[in-house]
């Protein structure tokens, strides 16, 4: 259960009580009506006062032993959905961006429908299940016969519920599917809406949606429609099994004299307390089955969030990448190229555009086969998989990287690292006017509104270098400087200890000079 596995167990186990307590009404209404109905067939008038007084001080009792338990349920559901909402995204985060386009629409439409069908329905289960004990335990005490006989015609519905379940589950999946196909389809629209703006074509785009929406909303339709057909057939079932039935023996018994109308009665105020909670039962039996599918993603994204990293490597003298193949798309571009890096040492990639350098580089901190390999891996002398270089590197790259949050958060991405180490590299990158002027705290869009289009690369820079990583990969750095900004920053890194890969498109031949190595991609096309 999601609601005992991410909760508080003091807390849940509180709400579990308070709940048994809540439930215990059913059974207070029967008692009432059955003791009722036996002091006006018996005239035991001069008992009435002392029950009044009874009745009054239980549903007080009842009344705020129900909005404790209110309270505390909806603070466990706001609990168990913070936590999982910060932990599916810290797996997501953990996952390559081209697995997460449907994240989006995961975080929204589909957790929407697992708190309701899934964290919410879980608590109305537990409710339910501590209704019908009770229930069943009461009206066993007053007439077993009556019970056994109520009891087995509200288990008629049990056996007409597994006929949906398939149908419903599958409705559930086809509805999933069509939904992240929806919002992949929407959020490449999105941006893409500067495009469609120049060229005045909102409406043939939109257009182009009305498919996906047609599809989604179709595959929403059967699956609500399935649920709402399998619970009006259910409820039928039920009102016929465990209400019309039944009393017609209780009469039978009555007029028998083997019971007494209290008890028949009783039971009968009772039977809502049978039907109810196994109608509630099996409609959230339903409900787990249209999340089955998003519970499962769910445990994949935890188990991402919770996997460690494996201990970065560290680089004592050198780097050695050899027989790197650099594709896009199925398509050869770079073949054979060999990379060392001794530690210190500053390296500069040419080639024309849309050659592959930016593709080397993403090679280098993700080990995404589909983009290329490396053969062979020597660190400091010994072979090492590919799959473990990232660590080695922090990436620089032309399209800097904004998060919506401070500054600070932005430059040291949560490491602890002391102000006064911030501060020195901001000033080396032209950035201690920025902190001046705004401050640590300022809080950044996520679009980088307010900041320049330099101010932010060299944000992404200074990041990369807080990062304190052995080889910096720097993509275009300065394609968004203006020119002094830009000889400020490339002084301070040819002139510094760090290691660096620096792809390099505008630059004159005597910058050339400040690269211990040159590589033309040119040479390996």
């Amino acid at each position: 259960m999601i609601t005992y596995k991410y909760s508080s167990k003091l807390k849940f186990m509180l709400i579990a009580l308070l709940g048994t307590i809540k439930s215990s009404e059913y059974v207070i209404l029967a008692y009432i009506v059955g003791t009722l109905t036996n002091i006006a067939t018996n005239h035991q008038l001069g008992r009435l006062p002392g029950f009044i007084a009874f009745v009054i001080c239980t549903f007080v009792l009842l009344l705020l032993a129900e909005l404790i338990y209110n309270s505390l349920r909806a603070g466990e559901v706001r609990s168990i959905n913070v936590f999982l909402r910060r932990k599916i995204l810290q797996g997501m985060l953990k996952r390559p961006e081209n697995e997460n386009r449907e994240s989006l629409g995961f975080l929204t439409n589909d957790f929407k429908l697992l708190e309701t069908n899934r964290i919410d329905a879980e608590f109305d289960a537990i409710l339910a299940v501590s209704t019908l004990t009770l229930a069943l335990s009461y009206a066993l005490y007053s007439n077993w016969i009556l019970t056994v006989v109520f009891f087995a015609g509200s288990m008629i519905p049990v056996l007409a519920s597994n006929l949906f379940q398939k149908p419903i589950q599958s409705a559930s999946e086809k509805w999933t599917e069509a939904n992240a196909s929806y919002v992949g389809q929407v959020k490449n629209f999105i941006d893409s809406s500067d495009c469609v703006r120049l060229y005045d074509r909102a409406e043939q785009v939109a257009c182009k949606n009305e498919p996906g929406i047609s599809h989604l909303e179709e595959a929403l339709r059967r699956m609500n429609l399935l649920n709402n057909n399998a619970n009006s057939c259910i409820n039928v079932i039920a009102n016929i099994g465990t209400f019309v039935l039944p009393f017609l023996l209780g009469i039978y018994l009555v007029l028998r004299g083997q019971t007494t109308l209290g008890a028949l009665f009783s039971i009968v105020q009772l039977s809502n307390a049978f039907v109810n909670p196994i109608l509630i039962l099996l409609q959230e039996r339903n409900n787990f089955s249209t999340t089955r599918p998003i519970v499962e993603k769910v445990s994949q994204f935890l188990k991402d969030a919770e996997k460690k990293n494996p201990d970065g490597l560290v680089m004592h003298d050198e780097l050695s990448l050899d027989g790197i193949s650099v594709s896009r798309n199925g398509h050869n571009l770079l073949e054979n190229i060999r990379i060392d890096i001794i530690k210190g040492k500053k390296i500069a990639v040419t080639g024309p555009s849309g050659s592959g350098k930016s593709t080397l580089m993403k090679l280098l901190v993700s080990d995404d086969e589909s983009i290329g390999r490396i053969d062979n891996i020597i660190l400091d002398g010994k072979p090492v998989d590919a799959a473990d270089i990232s660590s080695l590197f922090a990436y620089s790259s032309q399209y800097p990287v904004v998060l919506a949050d401070t500054l600070w958060f932005n430059l040291t991405l949560g490491r602890k690292i002391g102000k006064q180490r911030v501060m020195d590299v901001c000033k080396s990158l032209d950035l201690d006017d920025i902190v001046r002027e705004k401050g640590f705290d300022y809080v950044l869009s996520a679009d980088g509104t307010g900041l320049s289009g330099g101010q932010l690369a060299r944000i992404e820079l200074a990041r990369a270098v807080l990062s304190e990583r052995p080889i910096l990969l720097l993509d275009e750095i300065n394609a968004s400087l203006d020119s002094r900004t830009d000889m400020d920053i490339h002084h301070y890194l040819w002139n510094s200890n760090l290691t660096f890969i620096e792809i390099i498109h505008h630059y004159r031949k005597e910058d050339l000079k400040n690269y211990d190595a040159v590589i033309d991609v040119s040479d390996y096309s």
